[in-house]
Formats: C-alpha cells, structure tokens, sequence
C-alpha cells in the first residue's frame, strides 16, 4: 500500500562539454534574454513567460502549459552566485497550483580546454511517491543542457 504522503529523494549529476568559454555558458544562465532560449518550456507550450531577477536572494519564475496539459511553474530563488564559476538555487515545480517536487540545484562552470564542462547536480524531493519523478527530472535536465549546447552552437556560428 502507498503511504498518504509518501516521499523519493534522489541526488543526480548531470555533465556536458561545450566549446564556449566558462564566462560565455555562463551568461547563457545568468542573463534572462540568453536563458529564456534553452530554458523551460519549448514553443508548442502555451500560457508561455519567464522573469529572472539574478542574484542573490532574487527569484527565476518561469510558467508554461504543455499541449492538453495543466500549468507547469518553476518558481526559484537564487542562493549563491561566484560569477563565471557556479550558481546554486532552489526550487519547487507545481502543476496546476500542485506542488510535486522541491530541489536543490548546484550548476558549476569548469575549464576544460578552451571549452566549458558544465555539471549540474541536483537534490530532490518528489512528493506523492511518484518513482516516475527523478527518472523525469534526469531526463528534462539532460534535455534542457543538450538544448543549450545547440543554442551556444547556433550562436558560434
């Protein structure tokens, strides 16, 4: 039997190389006309906006609805910032005004050549027991750093 309120926590860490410099990747999460490009929902989602007041104590909130699906907020206040080398924040994700998860979200930007390797790690709490939840949250994570990667690409070019 599922406990009421039952609960998963989970830590992963994401990694991703990009040919950009560290000070570059960085402005692409630190500067609200860069990070709306790669960030959060994609076109086909309506209900669509995004404010980023960057930095410490400031608050990232971002509301979108997939097709045929409820609001999905990113509601997210930043809690330390060392420009050019890592941002840590924390979050809660709600659908429908529902609260399903809360996490807390380290991004380091290292050297690595020329280039950046970027590494995400994340602390979550799923609620509801959903087993579904880190698998996701792994999954959106990795499609959001592969959507950046593009987009740093695109703009290289």
């Amino acid at each position: 039997m599922k406990a009421k309120h039952a609960l998963i926590h989970d830590t992963f860490t994401l990694e991703r190389r990009y040919p950009s410099a560290p000070a570059k990747v960085y402005r692409y999460f630190s500067e609200a006309k860069y990070r709306k490009r790669w960030f959060g929902s994609t076109d086909d989602w309506s209900q669509r906006s995004h404010s980023l007041d960057f930095r410490v104590g400031g608050q990232e909130l971002e509301q979108g609805a997939p097709p045929g699906g409820p609001l999905i907020t990113y509601d997210s206040r930043i809690l330390d910032i060392v420009p050019g080398e890592r941002i840590i924040n924390s979050y809660v994700l709600a659908a429908a005004g529902e609260r399903f998860s809360v996490s807390l979200s380290t991004v380091e930007f290292l050297p690595d050549g020329t280039g950046t390797l970027l590494r995400v790690t994340e602390h979550g709490a799923y609620f509801d027991g959903s087993s579904e939840g880190p698998q996701m949250r792994v999954h959106g994570i990795g499609k959001q750093l592969d959507l950046l990667g593009q987009v740093l690409q695109k703009d290289q070019d």
